[in-house]
């Protein structure tokens, strides 16, 4: 309870003084996480044995190509993966005129997301190959 307070404080003060302060703390959480991310994709990749998970995460079963439930499970994984972005896609719209082309944007935001998917996947499988 007391983190989840901290946390709600922080924001508060955060966006307390508006959506300049706001534009700064972003640079950081958007950054960060990345760090985070290819600090533990080098350490994944350089443990012994790393390579025999990486194989079971980018070597494809092709028996499994037509089974339904593969394709539903993937679909979920798209769907949940991407719904951070709805807020995203909500914010641009709120700020920003309504000449800004968004069409970037909307395409950018799936790549990113499907980059950082990729990322994460060969951290976690080459921690599992170890």
């Amino acid at each position: 309870l007391i983190p989840f307070a901290l946390a709600w404080l922080l924001i508060f003060g955060i966006l307390f003084k508006g959506v300049q302060s706001f534009g700064k703390v972003v640079y950081f959480t958007a950054t960060f996480p990345y760090v985070v991310l290819i600090a533990l994709l080098v350490r994944a990749v350089t443990m012994e044995g790393a390579w025999l998970g990486l194989q079971y995460y980018l070597i494809p079963d092709w028996s499994r190509v037509y089974d339904p439930l593969v394709w539903v499970a993937a679909g979920q994984q798209v769907f949940f993966s991407l719904s951070v972005g709805w807020g995203t896609y909500t914010t641009f719209g709120a700020l920003n005129p309504p000449s800004y082309n968004f069409f970037k944007d909307a395409w950018m935001i799936p790549f990113i997301d499907a980059f950082t998917a990729f990322m994460a996947g060969c951290a976690v499988f080459g921690v599992l190959g170890f």
